[in-house]
């Protein structure tokens, strides 16, 4: 390799390369095109047009014609992928009968893939969190995103953030970084549409290789996904073949604040970050902008499990209360509720079906970032049967002291 800045030999948008031949190399090409049978002109595979227009997007190209301007460059390097008008023909003859069928080439694609990558030095990229490896475990993230239109598209609308767009669903391989299935909705679609929920977990579940090695799932989805329906579909889920875990945001409302305000002093643990470490001293700008405020406090977790009492839900489920100190910019901005004010935390909670499973560190809940932060469970809650050792995979406190108690 040369480095040089004199602007000679350049290739522009050599990323487009990589992504085509991996594509190539795995089959998917292949397969696409297999489903669609030769164009009109036999030299181009229409697999080669989606596989090439997809690497375009992924590029920066915004619509048809960049695509053909970004392939253009690359036709001596795995041949034309067609003009803007082939494109437009392709897409226009997908119908219900080719989505199902470019599903199934998607899947043997990836099965392709996902056995290259156990078959490297380093093996398939399992996921690390609270400083242990999760052998075996896939992790899928649920997550909604809106997609700003600068005019009337196909199903733009008003969004609830005040945009104007869509608000599409999709779900994403954490392990892997592949978005499996993306559900396209209207801007004003809900958040907690359960069934937009249960069809993109159902289109995730057919892509994933159906393999001894990929048979446990962990699955996290923001507060959304807490519907009775989302919740009672993730528990069916799980088969003698499939292990199914699942973390899923959860509304705080009065009764939640009450058990929190129960819980004694002696039973928050503090919180461990991806690699295992006690989370560090929380550092908040000054809400001037101008200087950097550290705070001392570890951010904490503790078991709500049997104070809320909201019969209905699986009696696996458990809820898991994270706090952090509140943001100068969200005290000034009012965006604390009052029990927030009075105990000076910001408050989130987890509902998870995790109880001790075999492999998994304690529990896991998601911050916003999308990592995933280590919990261990209480040893019994005011209700219900005795569960593990409370604070087994919890760090010690500075001093050496570890917390003891009960929810």
């Amino acid at each position: 390799m040369e480095l040089t800045g004199d602007g000679k030999g350049l290739v522009a948008n050599a990323g487009v390369v990589l992504l085509r031949k991996t594509a190539d190399v795995v089959g998917l090409t292949a397969r696409i095109g297999e489903v669609f049978g030769p164009g009109r002109v036999e030299r181009i595979c229409r697999g080669a047009v989606l596989v090439g227009a997809a690497s375009a997007i992924a590029a920066g190209a915004r619509n048809l014609s960049q695509v053909e301007r970004m392939l253009a460059g690359h036709a001596g390097t795995f041949g034309s992928c067609g003009s803007d008008s082939t494109l437009w023909r392709t897409l226009d003859s997908i119908d219900e009968r080719a989505i199902k069928r470019l599903a199934r080439a998607r899947a043997r694609s990836r099965r392709t893939l996902w056995r290259m990558l156990a078959a490297r030095p380093g093996g398939f990229p399992w996921l690390r969190v609270g400083g242990k490896r999760l052998d075996g475990w896939v992790v899928l993230d649920l997550d909604a995103t809106i997609v700003g239109c600068h005019s009337r598209k196909q199903n733009a609308t008003g969004t609830y953030k005040g945009g104007f767009g869509h608000h599409h669903l999709g779900g994403w391989i954490a392990n892997t970084g592949e978005s499996l299935s993306i559900l396209p909705r209207p801007g004003n679609a809900g958040s907690n549409t359960a069934t937009d929920h249960v069809t993109v977990l159902d289109e995730v579940l057919t892509q994933i290789p159906d393999e001894g090695k990929h048979s446990k799932l962990l699955i996290r989805i923001d507060g959304a996904g807490a519907s009775h329906d989302t919740i009672d579909h993730l528990e069916r889920l799980g088969t003698t073949r499939r292990r199914v875990a699942w973390t899923i945001g959860w509304t705080i409302t009065k009764l939640e604040e009450a058990a929190i305000k129960a819980l004694p002093e002696r039973v928050w643990a503090p919180y461990l970050e991806q690699d295992g470490t006690i989370a560090p001293p929380i550092h908040y700008g000054k809400t001037d902008g101008k200087t950097d405020e550290a705070r001392s406090e570890y951010g904490h977790v503790a078991e709500l499990t049997g104070l809320p009492k909201r019969p209905g839900w699986p009696t696996t489920m458990r809820l898991i209360v994270r706090r952090v100190p509140i943001a100068p910019r969200d005290q000034a901005a009012g965006k604390v509720t009052a029990l927030e004010k009075t105990t000076g935390w910001k408050y989130a909670v987890t509902a998870t079906n995790i109880q001790r499973m075999r492999g998994i560190p304690g529990s896991f809940t998601r911050n916003g970032s999308m990592s995933c932060i280590a919990i261990t469970p209480s040893s019994r809650t005011t209700s219900g049967p005795r569960r593990p050792p409370a604070w087994a995979c919890c760090p010690r406190r500075p001093g050496g002291s570890t917390p003891r108690g009960s929810c």
